[in-house]
């Protein structure tokens, strides 16, 4: 995994998740004082098993427009360096 890559995805999806629950709370299980925690737990599930996170999300998605990248698994697997397993 491309760590550098890795430090900045995370830190725009902490940012764009948190923003996505304030913007649209009714889409959400959670607070936005516990959108951070939801990231911490979908970050590390990135690391250890990225072929089961659902990238669909609007925290996602905003972080990859944010990123300049497209929303899809492929383009983020490419972005992170993660390799298909």
């Amino acid at each position: 995994m491309n760590q550098d890559n890795f430090e900045s995805f995370s830190k725009a999806y902490r940012e764009k998740l948190t923003e996505a629950v304030v913007a649209k709370p009714n889409q959400f299980f959670y607070s936005p004082g516990d959108a951070s925690t939801v990231a911490d737990k979908m970050l590390k599930a990135i690391v250890t098993n990225p072929l089961m996170v659902n990238y669909g999300g609007e925290g996602f998605k905003l972080t990859c427009k944010a990123l300049g990248i497209k929303n899809t698994r492929k383009a983020i697997f490419e972005y992170l360096g993660i390799e298909k397993k």
